[in-house]
């Protein structure tokens, strides 16, 4: 009896050891992976980071018309678009994209600009940001070997290197933001 009292309690201890250890390592862990988030973060350009959410406004020109969208009471409105049911998922996305903007190169005041395309811009995008900022990126000179634009902004004159995403936004057919009646029937009668 008094043998079994003695390896419950070893039991018991080693039992606790392990749970003393599991938590300090968990602790451990969790402490490196968010280091190693911050450091990510601390070593990651970007050409803007407004945070999601930021972006009320943007304008780009498509086939020489100049589309705003504007979001107000919780929907995104244009004027050129007017009467249309707007994605609002997909101007929201827009939105976001255009308001946190990575760079995957930083070039930082270069002595010209024209080097990289960006006297005469291939693509613009202006975006008003909830406070009021208004904020213009230039695009220019696909790089086909990388696959990546060359961009500026009105609040710098660095420029960067970027993938295809906002550019790929603003040369889109605004007529793709709107939804079709299809898209709308099938919603209505999924609910």
């Amino acid at each position: 009896m008094e043998k079994q009292k003695k390896m419950l309690i070893v039991l018991a201890v080693i039992v606790g050891v392990c749970l003393i250890l599991w938590a300090v390592l968990s602790m451990v862990n969790k402490n490196k992976e968010e280091a190693e988030q911050e450091d990510k973060e601390a070593q990651t350009n970007y050409v803007l980071n407004l945070g999601e959410g930021s972006v009320t406004s943007f304008t780009y020109n498509y086939e020489g018309t100049d589309y705003t969208f504007n979001y107000d009471s919780d929907e995104w409105t244009s004027e050129q678009m007017d009467g249309e049911d707007l994605n609002e998922e997909t101007l929201q996305n827009m939105a976001d994209a255009f308001a946190v903007i990575e760079a995957n190169e930083v070039i930082e005041d270069p002595e010209d600009t024209s080097d990289y395309g960006l006297e005469e811009p291939t693509a613009q995008l202006s975006i008003t940001t909830s406070d009021g900022e208004e904020i213009t990126i230039y695009i220019n000179a696909y790089n086909d070997m990388t696959g990546e634009y060359f961009m500026t902004t009105s609040l710098s004159d660095d420029v960067y290197v970027v993938g295809t995403t906002v550019y790929d936004y603003i040369t889109s057919d605004p007529s793709t933001l709107i939804v079709e009646a299809d898209d709308e029937t099938e919603g209505e009668t999924s609910e």
